[in-house]
């Protein structure tokens, strides 16, 4: 049973690989490993896969990972993992009652967690809330003198977050008036095809009774797409009653790269209609972006 730091240190691939937990890490493992030919099964607790992004995703994202070859199994809790010879008996239940899983390395992937590791957090009076370093807006300790910034703070826990977190701390040090945002941050997950996404999710929006619309493109009815041969997926945006754009998924050839458009319409509070009414060249992936958000008006233009 490892982790994904010490199964990164492996020589060789293992023949059956199971992964515990469908979350973001879980998942891009499991792709990886898929890739490389190997026999690959995800067990994840919750009734779905990706349980924090939109829910339109992982129901498009599971079939496909089904055709590819790979096991998916939801609602499934693990009972216990034993050694059997030279390989890993993974029991587990699901609605169906009990069953064997074989394995030649497990992956456990159920989430991180702050480390203060080689930090003396009592000693120096560090306040801790949430098993996390307490910080202000500018990355401030309750030591004026002490900043602290990344995963040992808790919250998004993603490199490029601590990245920025790390630019607020050093431009405040420097006398300067900043603070950190967390209003529109990217999410970036590298499964075949990559998933991106950034602000609310459409369950998030039903569940507050707030009035919201939603568009949504196929990279099926986009040129640039067609022509990598890589159709699948889609861009998806959600908006206000008053188009503001407040949320977006992308699932698709360069997700990646294609979310920072929607991450600056969220940030910036944009309505969609700054975004069809932006000339974007043909033929492009982030048409797709443009076709969505022509869609929150209901003025498709490549859709019936």
């Amino acid at each position: 049973v490892v982790t994904s730091e010490e199964l990164l240190k492996e020589k060789e691939l293992p023949k059956r690989l199971v992964v515990i937990g469908g979350g973001v890490v879980g998942l891009e493992f499991a792709s990886i490993y898929k890739a490389f030919g190997v026999q690959v099964s995800v067990v994840e607790m919750l009734p779905t896969l990706l349980p924090t992004i939109d829910e339109e995703i992982p129901k498009r994202l599971t079939p496909l990972l089904k055709r590819s070859g790979m096991e998916i199994f939801t609602k499934t809790a693990v009972k216990e993992i034993r050694q059997e010879g030279e390989s890993l008996i993974i029991q587990v239940e699901d609605g169906k009652g009990l069953r064997d899983i074989p394995a030649d390395r497990v992956l456990l992937s159920t989430g991180r967690k702050p480390s203060f590791r080689g930090i003396k957090v009592d000693s120096l009076g560090l306040e801790i809330e949430k098993r996390a370093i307490k910080v202000n807006a500018q990355m401030q300790t309750n030591l004026p003198h002490v900043y602290a910034i990344g995963d040992l703070v808790g919250g998004i826990m993603l490199a490029h977050v601590a990245s920025a977190e790390g630019i607020v701390a050093v431009e405040h040090i420097a006398g300067r008036s900043v603070e950190m945002k967390y209003k529109a941050i990217p999410s970036a997950i590298f499964t075949h095809p990559e998933i991106a996404s950034v602000g609310s999710t459409e369950q998030e929006l039903k569940a507050s009774g707030k009035i919201y619309r939603a568009s949504k493109f196929p990279f099926s009815a986009n040129g640039k797409a067609l022509a990598l041969g890589e159709s699948l997926g889609l861009v998806k945006i959600l908006a206000d009653q008053e188009g503001i754009i407040v949320g977006a998924s992308i699932m698709g050839p360069q997700a990646s790269s294609l979310i920072p458009e929607l991450v600056l319409a969220v940030e910036k509070g944009l309505r969609a209609e700054d975004i069809a009414r932006t000339v974007h060249a043909h033929p492009t992936l982030p048409e797709a972006i443009m076709e969505a958000a022509h869609g929150i008006d209901g003025k498709p233009l490549h859709l019936a």
